[in-house]
């Protein structure tokens, strides 16, 4: 029996038919029997409109396979997780290795109350060891050596004080650096069909236990001579393990873009003549992508390693004084001498007397000065190598757009250079090094002679 609601135009469904079930259609038709209820209409038109957008976008697969991390947060990443836990870096790690920063995060909140909490309480540290050196002397004068070590104590744990605010200033910086580093191994896929191995993990591994081990000498050397509570210690303790993490990254950083930038000098003349103004332009594109990766590379880090650089020449001033004196006067004391980071001098310590522990401490210093000065030795020589390579490139033979790639290749590469510097303020080259070590010597001599006049 037909219903009455057909000639009147509603839809109606077979009796015994689900709309819902797998064998109806997701459309209205118009047939016999009885007709369809509001919830009924209601189910086909959300079906209709779910079915229309898994047209338009359809589902990604659950077996996509994972994308590779970060070559350089696969290098150094026990650094990147280091430097969490000494609360210098208040981000989250994904899978692929990118760094992402929120106000809201676990680890922003648990940073921000570790410096809430730290920076007090090294500036009551500070209060009261002045207060104690000064009730301890009295109206008498007091040496160069405890002064020296209140001082470098003093002003150490004032990194505690203000490292927080361009710490947190600076975490965008660190957010585009990972996307950095992933636009550039992008690039270079595409130009080579390989990613990028830097190869550094052991040397970080090596230079990283060196350096710990290092500041732990430090730490113990300086306590038992000062003979303050660990308690007073502590925030000195955390600024020392702070710089040795710091120094690390940096040093790494550093040598991997040295790394890339000899790759890409030693391969500049294989892919342009196998790609042609392709292989060139890219070149072109990943030369100046490396170059814009060391600058945000150097703002992440140049605001907290300014009060690195404040305290070493402060407490390096003071302690260059006793150094000299010890080795003008007192050959006895000379092997617990420690030029480092703070420029300690140690005279009644046996534990540094043993020739091994200040070897050790000689190769952790020097063994970071010298990667930071032979990174930039690499990079300017590839950028050398590299101009020398488009230049015996043969010109006359290619066309109009490859010699005006060429062109525009060394003259950005003339414009754009890599600037090494370091800790972000002083660049690195060649005759920079030199001219370091002429001035350090110099400074050695004329402070001798203030010493010996005493």
């Amino acid at each position: 029996m037909i219903s009455k609601h057909v000639d009147k135009g509603w839809p109606v469904r077979k009796r015994g038919q689900c709309p819902t079930s797998p064998g109806t259609e997701m459309s209205t038709t118009f047939v016999m029997e009885q007709r369809l209820h509001p919830i009924e209409r209601l189910l086909l038109g959300l079906r209709y409109v779910q079915n229309f957008l898994r047209r338009r976008h359809p589902r990604e697969q659950k077996t996509k396979k994972k994308r590779d991390k970060i070559a350089i947060m696969h290098e150094i990443y026990y650094l990147w997780r280091i430097l969490r836990g000494l609360c210098l870096l208040p981000a989250t790690f994904t899978e692929t290795g990118y760094i992402s920063f929120s106000w809201t995060s676990w680890v922003t909140l648990l940073t921000v109350s570790f410096w809430a909490v730290m920076a007090p309480y090294a500036a009551m540290v500070c209060y009261l060891i002045a207060a104690a050196e000064i009730e301890k002397t009295g109206d008498q004068k007091e040496g160069l050596q405890e002064f020296s070590q209140m001082a470098a104590v003093t002003i150490v744990t004032m990194f505690e004080v203000y490292v927080p605010v361009p710490l947190f200033l600076s975490m965008r910086s660190f957010t585009k650096l990972t996307y950095s580093w992933e636009r550039m191994e992008i690039k270079y896929l595409k130009l080579t069909g390989s990613p990028p191995k830097l190869g550094i993990k052991p040397l970080t591994y090596g230079l990283f236990v060196i350096t710990q081990v290092y500041s732990v000498i430090l730490l113990v050397g300086l306590h038992d001579q000062i003979g303050w509570p660990f308690w007073m210690m502590l925030p000195f303790t955390h600024a020392v393990l702070c710089t040795v993490s710091i120094t690390m990254v940096w040093v790494s950083g550093y040598v991997a873009i040295a790394v890339l930038a000899y790759d890409l000098a030693r391969r500049t003349f294989k892919d342009c003549e196998a790609q042609g103004v392709t292989g060139l332009r890219r070149h072109r594109l990943l030369w100046l992508h490396i170059v814009k990766l060391l600058h945000t590379f150097h703002s992440c880090w140049s605001a907290v390693q300014a009060p690195l650089i404040f305290w070493t020449f402060v407490i390096s001033t003071l302690y260059f004084f006793n150094f000299i004196r010890t080795l003008m006067l007192s050959w006895d004391g000379l092997s617990a001498c420690v030029y480092s980071f703070t420029i300690l001098t140690c005279k009644e310590i046996n534990l540094l007397r043993k020739l091994g522990q200040n070897l050790l401490v000689w190769i952790a210093c020097a063994g970071c000065l010298f990667f930071v000065c032979f990174s930039a030795q690499i990079a300017t020589e590839s950028v050398t190598c590299a101009r020398q390579t488009v230049l015996r490139l043969p010109l006359s033979r290619r066309g109009a757009f490859f010699q005006n790639e060429a062109f525009t290749f060394l003259e950005e590469m003339r414009e754009k250079q890599l600037s090494l510097t370091l800790n972000g303020f002083i660049a690195i080259n060649r005759s920079r090094v030199i001219t370091m070590m002429v001035v350090a010597l110099t400074y050695c001599i004329v402070l001798s002679q203030f010493t010996l006049l005493k």
